[in-house]
């Protein structure tokens, strides 16, 4: 079956027609669980990257029935989908003009949510018990704001309520750290040679929305730029940074590969775009600190740090490496590295999304190719959805 017939319109189909022999093995485990709920992830459209079209291709798991349904969404480049309440979905592309309302029943798209003039999507969201909130990129081809923003909304009707400006130039990801508190991440401004980023501009920042303001932004000073984060608590904050180099940029390549001699497992996505991760630091702080405590990096596995799982109960952070293709585990209190696992002893090509679900199993996505249901505990996996992803980036649980 051809990726153009795999992802037209709206499809169903049963566990038995993508599961691998490695996941009927998983399943026949007498360890096996009953899961309920969905995963979702989200991906490019039918053209991928360099498409001029603004679609995504939309994935859900069914784990008490063990289906997958998938839809194309009318929304370009695909980074986030997630439940926003019983009835609706929502979909974000990275520098996409508007998100995708998803009728959870039909799996489909409803309607576009607009965002104020001037902005885009950052690809990320969250919710409160009465508000959406948005990350807002600066259009740069409209030149209405030279920075970007928090859009507060509705929850219930979708108005937009107000918009809150960041520091630094454009906030990426964003977590709700207690009801009316966020913090969000800023990215650094990107360079037109050598590195992609520019050192030392990206931001933190902890953010009042009741009051409509920034009560504290952290600049870490470093070689990257912060990303996304992973919040297991107020004191215990974690944050991805990444830095990139062109594939075209013989010298700093050159650099890289003599000082990491390793292997490098870029994506397609980042491969199309010509440039591959090299490795970066996690950060770690507190909402009520005043320092960024730059943990000690792991090898040289840190490359394009993306997703955060966090496992209350085991007091553990999960955060997966796109570039090297490995999935790290922290201690959430310290920091520090407990065990670092490939993505091939997982049969996973290219790591992206993970999400820990109620039981403390985690969820995991590959970009192009699979979802599997990893136990770290018994270090099994417990199923393998064998499903075209089409550069998937992260993944997230609804009941």
């Amino acid at each position: 079956m051809s990726r153009r017939s795999l992802i037209k319109g709206l499809f169903i189909l049963p566990l038995s027609f993508f599961t691998s022999p490695k996941a009927e093995a998983a399943v026949a485990d007498p360890l096996k669980q009953d899961f309920t709920g969905e995963l979702l992830t989200i991906g490019e459209g039918e053209h991928g990257f360099t498409s001029s079209g603004d679609q995504s291709l939309i994935t859900r798991v069914k784990l008490k029935t063990d289906t997958i349904e998938q839809s194309v969404i009318p929304i370009k480049w695909g980074h986030l989908i997630a439940s926003i309440d019983s009835n609706r979905l929502l979909a974000a592309g990275y520098k996409s003009k508007t998100l995708s309302i998803i009728d959870r029943k039909t799996f489909k798209h409803k309607k576009h949510l607009n965002l104020p003039k001037g902005y885009l999507s950052s690809g990320h969201f969250c919710t409160g018990e009465r508000q959406l909130y948005i990350n807002l990129y600066p259009d740069d081809e409209k030149y209405l704001h030279e920075t970007g923003a928090i859009g507060v909304y509705d929850l219930k009707n979708l108005n937009l309520i107000t918009v809150i400006k960041t520091p630094g130039y454009a906030p990426h990801d964003l977590e709700l750290l207690e009801e009316g508190l966020l913090v969000t991440s800023v990215l650094a401004k990107k360079s037109k040679k050598g590195y992609s980023y520019y050192a030392n501009q990206g931001y933190l920042a902890i953010v009042d929305v009741k009051h409509g303001k920034v009560l504290k932004s952290f600049n870490p000073q470093i070689n990257a730029t912060p990303t996304h984060l992973g919040v297991f608590d107020k004191d215990n904050i974690y944050v991805a940074t990444n830095q990139f180099i062109s594939i075209n940029d013989r010298e700093l390549l050159q650099k890289h590969l003599a000082k990491e001699n390793s292997f490098f497992s870029p994506s397609n996505l980042e491969y199309n775009q010509k440039k591959i991760g090299v490795s970066s630091p996690i950060l770690k702080f507190a909402a009520n600190g005043n320092r960024i405590e730059q943990l000690e990096e792991h090898g040289d596995v840190q490359r394009r740090l993306l997703s955060f799982a966090i496992n209350k109960k085991r007091k553990e952070v999960y955060v997966t490496c796109g570039h090297s293709n490995t999935l790290l585990t922290l201690n959430a209190l310290s920091g520090k590295v407990k065990r670092s696992l490939s993505g091939f002893e997982l049969g996973l090509s290219n790591i992206q999304g993970v999400y820990c679900l109620p039981t403390g199993v985690l969820g995991i996505c590959d970009t192009d190719q699979g979802i599997i249901l990893y136990d770290p505990t018994t270090d099994k996996v417990l199923r393998k959805f064998d499903v075209q992803l089409n550069m998937s980036t992260h993944l997230s649980w609804t009941l």
